[in-house]
């Protein structure tokens, strides 16, 4: 019976690191990684009003979805209206419903581009050289997959 119990409990960690789900592939300019979420805020600095922006998205693994954003103030390029929602002090949100094949993100020291997940934030303008184009696709891979070639942020 504890042979039984050992197989199965084998064969389910086994399934689950290579059952497939939903993912976030980031494309850097000399390489790739994956970010251990399907939920992640792109956060920057507005180019004119260097005020804080945020862009909430979720991955299916077919489609980058945005969920909600939000600032600090607005001004050039902030949405026009929709559904308001509930942010921090000192914020304004709204709710969105726009899904995309991929992001193509240029980051610079200006903006000071980051990535958020639930676990960290990942600086990536003080990473990659200045005016780099970020590549951020969905994805639909093996856990394992994942984990092995993860984000190091």
């Amino acid at each position: 019976m504890k042979k039984l119990i050992r197989l199965l409990t084998a064969g389910a960690l086994l399934l689950a690191l290579v059952w497939p789900r939903a993912a976030v592939r980031i494309g850097l300019p000399e390489s790739s990684c994956y970010l251990p979420a399907e939920r992640f805020v792109l956060q920057w600095r507005h180019s004119v009003e260097h005020q804080l922006w945020r862009e909430y998205y979720r991955s299916d693994g077919q489609s980058l979805h945005l969920e909600r954003t939000e600032m600090q103030t607005f001004g050039a390029g902030t949405p026009a209206g929709g559904q308001t929602v509930t942010t921090e002090k000192g914020f304004v949100g709204f709710k969105s419903s726009v899904r995309l094949p991929e992001l193509n993100w240029v980051v610079s020291r200006n903006m000071q581009g980051e990535i958020r997940t639930l676990q960290s934030a990942w600086p990536l303008y003080a990473q990659v050289p200045d005016y780099s184009t970020i590549r951020i696709t969905p994805a639909y891979l093996a856990q394992m997959v994942v984990w092995l070639g993860a984000c190091d942020d």
